[in-house]
């Protein structure tokens, strides 16, 4: 549904999954729901401001189990470039907030890779919304 920052948006997340059979792999695609501050909102109805709720949860929750793995990277780097044997124990990525972050739940064990291709607002005006 149209929104007041975007008339094309359609409020929602998109994840395309495609198994590879040669390396037995899995390449996700995700195009995820720009957020919505409540002051780019105000004439939405109840439903609207409901869904902006919503993408903004989930976007917050994706947030969250990305610092948490940042922060694990971070200890475990600076473990090793200390030469100790065995790092802190670190705190499991929230992952289990949300509906996207349990799809997603996989790109945040040890070893998995992720690409980030990230389209933001080239205009000063959502340069408060950029974070």
């Amino acid at each position: 549904a149209p929104t007041e920052v975007n008339h094309r948006s359609s409020r929602s997340h998109a994840i395309c999954e495609l198994q590879l059979e040669d390396s037995q792999g899995v390449v996700r695609i995700v195009d995820l729901a720009g957020s919505e501050r409540s002051q780019d909102t105000h004439q939405h109805s109840a439903e609207r401001m409901q869904e902006a709720k919503d993408v903004n949860w989930s976007l917050g929750c994706l947030r969250e189990c990305v610092r948490c793995c940042a922060a694990a990277a971070k200890a475990k780097a600076k473990a090793k470039a200390a030469a100790t044997r065995s790092s802190p124990p670190q705190q499991a990525p929230p992952f289990r907030r949300c509906r996207l972050t349990m799809l997603l739940r996989e790109c945040f064990e040890p070893g998995s890779h992720c690409v980030w291709l990230v389209h933001l607002a080239p205009t000063s005006l959502n340069l408060g919304a950029t974070r």
